[in-house]
């Protein structure tokens, strides 16, 4: 999709949190009072992109039958952390999956 943005007058970044070490959301409901996550990791780093930013394009495999389980702890994160008003924000999703016949584990 970062190719592909049709010659549009639009930036693009791409920013991988899957190999990444992000916690989950405690609900500690700490980032009220200071603005940002008490955890210090990348999602803190993307907050003041997400504010700038029009919209986000998110893409995760499927696993489970659910997005990654890091991708799923950033958004929580990111969302509940950040006090701007989202409303008017574009979202776009992109998964990929594959369908299987029989169980991996019996090789069928």
């Amino acid at each position: 999709m970062h190719k592909e943005k049709g010659g549009h007058n639009s930036e693009c970044e791409i920013i991988y949190v899957g190999n990444k070490g992000i916690r989950g959301c405690t609900a500690c409901r700490a980032c009220a009072e200071k603005g940002k996550c008490v955890f210090d990791d990348c999602v803190n780093e993307i907050a003041p992109k997400f504010e700038a930013c029009d919209g986000l394009i998110i893409g995760s495999p499927v696993y489970y039958a659910s997005a990654n389980g890091t991708l799923v702890s950033s958004l929580d994160r990111l969302f509940f952390s950040t006090p701007f008003d989202k409303t008017m924000k574009v979202g776009v999703s992109v998964v990929a999956a594959r369908r299987v016949a029989g169980n991996a584990d019996t090789g069928k």
